[in-house]
């Protein structure tokens, strides 16, 4: 007889004991959850998670379909798990932070496929496809009357960020549910903790530093407690720039040309006025962002050139890349969004000012593009 070409669906138990492997091969995942028997608990209340026909033929498509896709979804169930729940929570509960991490993205499956590869480039389209993709995941499971309202608010919410620059709604703060905030991080943790050979615990430490405007600062710090970035393999693989240290310190010098400015704004016009403050609000961000991650002029003044500590160097190195990147998207904003009046001397600053940004940030554009997570 000739094999049959039929899945068989994925149950509760498959998807504990998938886990449970994912647990295994990444000594983070240990840390979160460092008691073995606390860890058995939570993983064995996985199995109350709700997961009805339906649904476990898509995370079985998922599962023979998008295997990396599939191990994200593992991934981010047991995050969010040990994130939310303890050895106290209800097995009811566990369930729904299981559901919530594993089934987040789940739309993504009827979706244009492209968006599934990493080395897309997302035009137009395709970033308008996933603008949508918590809005359809959450009308998909809503309809089954087993994932309760927390569940399906968080799943909605899961790439809003504490600063409004989220989408899909642009939430801010207290108006981000708990869940939501709990899913925000477990999305960003599972992206920079996937295959990536040079992601791993120094990437994403970087990140969370340079985003604490973005995330719910507490998730942040009990992250960054757990992380061991000297431990992990994974750390040697990053790439190393050229004079880290001299590429933070000119873009600090940038920065604080802009924030010892204090131009006439009513000179500006409104538009120009509204562009000065809200850049003047991001840069200082950034700034506070840099800082908090150790960088300052007097910080960089006594680092000096390092070239013997090689995980101080690659930690240098991504801080360059990511405040980079943010540096350039900012002063990009301005071009796009605030045009200034150019008859208008303080204008002029302001408009030199971007063009310099944009010329010193482009040549590391290219080696610091942000990772792409759905």
């Amino acid at each position: 007889m000739p094999a049959s070409n039929t899945l068989t669906p994925l149950t509760p138990r498959n998807i504990r004991d998938a886990v449970e492997k994912v647990i295994d091969e990444d000594p983070l995942y240990v840390r979160m959850v460092p008691d073995a028997a606390t860890r058995r608990y939570l993983l064995d209340a996985m199995e109350s998670l709700p997961l009805p026909a339906p649904i476990a033929g898509h995370v079985t498509v998922a599962q023979a379909r998008y295997p990396g896709f599939f191990q994200h979804m593992l991934a981010a169930t047991w995050v969010m798990v040990a994130l939310s729940c303890d050895r106290l929570s209800l097995k009811y509960d566990i369930g729904q932070a299981a559901a919530a991490g594993l089934l987040h993205d789940i739309a993504m499956l009827h979706l244009d496929a492209r968006l599934m590869d990493p080395t897309v480039a997302l035009d137009e389209p395709l970033r308008q496809q996933l603008y949508r993709h918590a809005q359809l995941t959450q009308a998909l499971l809503e309809r089954h009357h087993c994932y309760d309202n927390n569940t399906l608010t968080a799943i909605w919410e899961h790439h809003e960020a504490m600063d409004g620059s989220g989408y899909p709604r642009q939430l801010t703060g207290h108006a981000i549910s708990p869940m939501g905030k709990h899913l925000a991080i477990t999305e960003v943790i599972t992206a920079f903790m996937g295959k990536r050979p040079d992601s791993g615990e120094l990437r994403l430490g970087v990140l969370l530093r340079m985003n604490l405007h973005r995330y719910d600062r507490s998730l942040i710090e009990r992250v960054l407690a757990l992380l061991n970035p000297a431990q992990d393999s994974r750390s040697t693989q990053v790439r190393v720039i050229e004079r880290p240290v001299d590429a933070l310190m000119n873009m600090a010098r940038h920065i604080d040309d802009w924030m010892d400015v204090q131009p006439d704004q009513a000179s500006l016009g409104a538009d120009g006025a509204q562009t000065f403050q809200r850049m003047s609000a991001q840069l200082a961000q950034l700034q506070r962002n840099l800082a908090e991650a150790g960088i300052t002029q007097g910080q960089l003044d006594l680092i000096g050139q390092v070239n013997e500590d090689e995980l101080l160097l690659r930690e240098l190195s991504l801080l360059a890349l990511e405040a980079n990147w943010q540096l350039h998207a900012i002063a990009q904003w301005a071009c796009r969004n605030g045009p200034l009046d150019r008859s208008r001397q303080d204008s002029t600053f302001c408009r030199q000012w971007t063009d310099r940004a944009i010329e010193l940030t482009v040549p590391l554009l290219s080696i610091g593009q942000p990772q792409k997570f759905t």
